[in-house]
């Protein structure tokens, strides 16, 4: 049995801010000293994938916070 753990709250804002550090290829990065969590709960939110790819729901963010 697995069991879920509760991912803390992060903004969306935050969210786009790391969805911003991406390669070309659509590959988020992480950049250093950032807390971890924000790629979790960016995982967790659909926005970025398991392989660590920027989805079409992550797309859309960005879409609308550079707009």
């Amino acid at each position: 049995m697995h069991i879920r753990t509760p991912i803390p709250a992060v903004s969306t804002g935050q969210i786009a801010k790391l969805l911003a550090h991406r390669y070309g290829d659509g590959t988020v990065y992480l950049p250093s000293g950032w807390p971890r969590l924000w790629l979790t709960a960016s995982q967790a939110g659909g926005y970025v994938s398991s392989d660590g790819y920027v989805t079409r729901k992550g797309r859309e963010l960005l879409a609308r916070c550079e707009a």
